[in-house]
């Protein structure tokens, strides 16, 4: 697999946009509630987009999944120090489950948060999603806790960055 990370632009909207409404669709298939098809709005995945956040993966001339990295999560983190990287809407297409994509593209931005000279790498997912909980457990993230945000509960992650 030779996959190529780069900033999504302008034009690759709908790129992005359907990735995260597939992923929607496949958890919620999967009785997983932690996105909803129709949540993503475009007015805010731009702005993320323009802010350098936002991220496609490629193989050869086909997107396999996206992925946004932040600088700072105040929602989530409120009281962490800023040394760390973000990462949210880690998407891969329904086609593309299975390889290894998930897994590369944490490495990734593992590697983009270390070039900045910080760590830890960290990520939230549902406190009801078992499954996903058990991956980042399975790749080495560590938990530091359940934030409940009214109805939604967000299990906290983060992994050390070499």
């Amino acid at each position: 697999m030779r996959l190529t990370v780069e900033p999504a632009r302008t034009e690759e909207l709908d790129l992005v946009l359907n990735l995260l409404e597939d992923a929607s669709r496949w958890l919620l298939a999967k009785g997983v509630e932690q996105w909803h098809a129709g949540q993503w709005k475009r007015e805010k995945i731009a702005a993320a987009m323009e802010r350098g956040e936002v991220f496609l993966a490629w193989e050869g001339a086909t997107v396999v999944a996206t992925i946004s990295l932040q600088w700072s999560d105040e929602l989530l983190w409120p009281a962490a120090a800023g040394d760390a990287g973000y990462v949210h809407r880690l998407a891969v297409a329904s086609d593309a489950h299975g390889r290894g994509l998930g897994r590369a593209l944490l490495d990734w931005a593992g590697r983009e948060i270390a070039r900045r000279g910080r760590s830890p790498l960290r990520l939230d997912c549902a406190c009801d999603n078992p499954g996903l909980r058990r991956y980042y457990e399975e790749l080495g993230f560590r938990h530091r806790g359940d934030r409940p945000m009214g109805r939604y509960c967000a299990s906290l992650y983060e992994r050390a960055l070499q």
